[in-house]
């Protein structure tokens, strides 16, 4: 079947369109080379940046501690090759640079501290070790300032506020640990220091046991001290409560010889709030109410005071009905 004019004309330009195509592949590829040579040699020449290296203070000192803040950086003027440089500025490689107490002199005898960084050239890019060549460091001098290290133990105050959801309460004391800090660092900052506050939280709706971790709040002047523990733990022990009440006798003390003294009620009912853990532990036997008989209190009328001498620990929000009662003194 002979082809017809659309045909041959549409295969002609498929014909085109591969040569087209063919000549622009080889000429993507030829740039392509050349770009790779041209990074190539651009990478492989020096070239001078400044460059920032973090800064590690080690070997300092053990029984002087660092009044000041010192720099935690520092800039510097670098020659090296384009591969080293891109590492640096493009991945943000960065090195740190290390100052020991070998590094540091003394003047006005030995009164002040400092490094002259400068000087330390050759060891800095003896750390670095890998060709890169320093031409000078933007700072020129660091100063130390040196205080005797001293130790002071101080108590933890709680900023802390809680509620609880009705009906419950604390089922014991809370536990804290530490309730004391060791704190090392200036005696010039610990002199300002009394107690080590906790930073404020606030729960509410407490309805069961739970434990809290509370940050230590220092302010920026005391950021240098060093603290044995920055975290306060306390555990809050909550259980729910219920209201209850019993009838204890009463016992009357100090009641003169051959005399006998009866009261009326002879008993008083105690209406208090315990743990529901606690509720069936509760007996009379845990309670003591005392009524004292005094003679020659001449106020006295015919009632007698009643009070509580012993009541179980875990037993809370305790009164007792009648608060008075009255009595007949006889003799025997």
């Amino acid at each position: 079947m002979q082809k017809n004019i659309f045909q041959h004309i549409r295969d002609f330009l498929q014909e085109r369109s591969l040569i087209v195509n063919g000549k622009f592949s080889v000429f993507v590829i030829c740039i392509v080379v050349s770009l790779l040579f041209w990074l190539l040699t651009v990478l492989s020449n020096n070239y001078t940046t400044t460059l920032t290296f973090q800064l590690s203070y080690t070997n300092l000192p053990p029984d002087k501690i660092i009044a000041n803040k010192l720099p935690s950086s520092i800039n510097a003027s670098v020659t090296a090759k384009g591969f080293l440089l891109y590492s640096y500025t493009l991945l943000n490689r960065s090195d740190t640079l290390f100052i020991s107490e070998k590094n540091i002199n003394s003047k006005n005898n030995g009164k002040d501290y400092f490094v002259a960084t400068n000087l330390l050239i050759p060891e800095f890019a003896a750390q670095l070790n890998n060709n890169m060549k320093i031409n000078f460091l933007t700072t020129d001098t660091i100063n130390f300032y040196f205080d005797k290290k001293a130790f002071k133990v101080l108590p933890v105050k709680l900023n802390l506020k809680y509620t609880f959801e009705k009906q419950y309460q604390l089922s014991d004391m809370m536990k804290v640990s530490p309730t004391k800090l060791v704190i090392s660092g200036p005696s010039s900052l610990l002199d300002k220091l009394t107690y080590i506050e906790t930073e404020k939280v606030n729960i509410v709706n407490l309805n069961k046991s739970m434990q809290v971790n509370l940050p230590l709040k220092i302010d920026k002047e005391f950021e240098s001290l060093d603290f044995s523990s920055k975290i306060i733990v306390v555990n809050i022990p909550v259980e729910k409560y219920t209201e209850a009440n019993i009838e204890i006798p009463i016992s009357v003390s100090n009641v003169p010889e051959n005399y006998s003294i009866k009261t009326f009620p002879d008993k008083i009912k105690v209406k208090y709030t315990v743990a529901l853990s606690n509720f069936e532990k509760v007996s009379p036997g845990m309670f003591t109410a005392v009524a004292e008989y005094n003679a020659n209190d001449s106020t006295k009328s015919n009632k007698l005071k009643v009070s509580l001498a012993k009541t179980p620990d875990y037993v809370l929000n305790w009164q007792i009905y009648p608060q008075k009662v009255e009595y007949i003194l006889q003799y025997k």
